[in-house]
């Protein structure tokens, strides 16, 4: 189970971009070639067991910014996509959750949670994979399939 590494502060609109949370997850790096790495992780994004932390009792537009880090560096800013594999809510109103990527950065990146209305969010559980290419010129197998010609 991975540990917070900081604590937990409510979105204002000046900290938009503000890391409020960050998170270890498990990786696992994948070299698909000298130059093009796949890194593959999942984790807890938040988990709010307390009745007062505002993402369960808020109301309105609520955001948690997490920064999820590699466990080690890549050698260029990667394409990076998030998923959602668990949510804890209560049930007894709609649930409302997008999620969002930004700030990619060789050392990770941050994913926002957002929620609004009555909304009452406990626990985001996410997977993420994160994409580099070392040089500007595209893998083999991306190159292979450009030059195959579809007859018409």
């Amino acid at each position: 189970m991975s540990e917070p590494i900081s604590d937990i502060h409510p979105f204002t609109p000046k900290s938009l971009r503000a890391v409020t949370h960050r998170q270890l997850h498990v990786q696992h790096r994948i070299s698909l070639s000298a130059q093009t790495t796949l890194v593959l992780g999942q984790g807890e994004l938040f988990r709010h067991v307390n009745p007062d932390d505002f993402m369960w009792n808020g109301d309105g537009d609520r955001h948690l910014n997490v920064f999820i880090a590699f466990t080690k560096p890549l050698r260029r800013v990667p394409l990076v996509q998030v998923n959602l594999m668990g949510v804890d809510a209560s049930h007894a109103q709609n649930l409302r959750l997008k999620l969002r990527v930004s700030d990619a950065a060789v050392t990770g990146f941050v994913v926002t949670a957002h929620t609004w209305q009555d909304t009452k969010l406990a626990g985001v559980d996410i997977s993420w994979s994160a994409f580099e290419q070392s040089n500007s010129a595209p893998p083999a197998w991306v190159a292979a399939s450009r030059d195959q010609h579809v007859p018409s």
